[in-house]
């Protein structure tokens, strides 16, 4: 006879028996599912995540803990132009799960904790686990072109090109007269 939580969907169970069973997943996130990453780029595909639950001890309770990595293509803009540039963004984390904020400051203040993160609800839901650290991963400068014309420092050296002097033309008149 096969276990109640083998008949069901990981979504339908905690972050706690997941802990509890040492589970081992692999998610595809729709990129539907990630609106907030939306918000920063265009999604090209789904999100793909891998988690790896367990239990860890903390002020003698054992909490829900979860190490993972996902990844995403994204086109994200220039932050200098309008360009629109497709990368890949890849994220590892290793958290320890909170349900509520006073669970998560008691685990923040521990000596040698983990990042602490509080979840929405104690069902499993994948796109919540990734979304924030896909977020945070994505690079500060997007576009890497040396040459890019709108780029910070090849404008600054279009700048400092001394400008002519207004009476150079007029000075050069002059001396040809003579």
């Amino acid at each position: 006879m096969a276990s109640a939580m083998a008949e069901r969907r990981p979504e339908d169970v905690t972050y706690r028996e997941l802990g509890d069973r040492n589970a081992t997943l692999a998610r595809r996130v729709e990129a539907g599912m990630l609106p907030r990453l939306a918000e920063a780029g265009r999604v090209v595909n789904a999100a793909e995540a891998s988690f790896e639950f367990g239990l860890r001890q903390g002020f003698g309770k054992k909490m829900p803990s979860v190490q993972g990595s996902a990844s995403v293509r994204i086109n994200l803009p220039c932050q200098w132009c309008d360009r629109w540039l497709e990368r890949d963004i890849q994220a590892e984390f290793s958290v320890v799960l909170a349900v509520d904020e006073p669970e998560a400051v008691a685990r923040d203040s521990e000596p040698g904790h983990n990042e602490v993160i509080v979840v929405a609800g104690e069902r499993f839901d994948p796109a919540e686990l990734i979304e924030d650290e896909l977020l945070m991963s994505i690079p500060y400068r997007v576009c890497e072109d040396e040459h890019c014309p709108s780029r910070p420092a090849a404008r600054r050296e279009v700048e400092e090109q001394p400008a002519e002097s207004p009476f150079k033309a007029m000075a050069e008149l002059l001396s040809n007269k003579q």
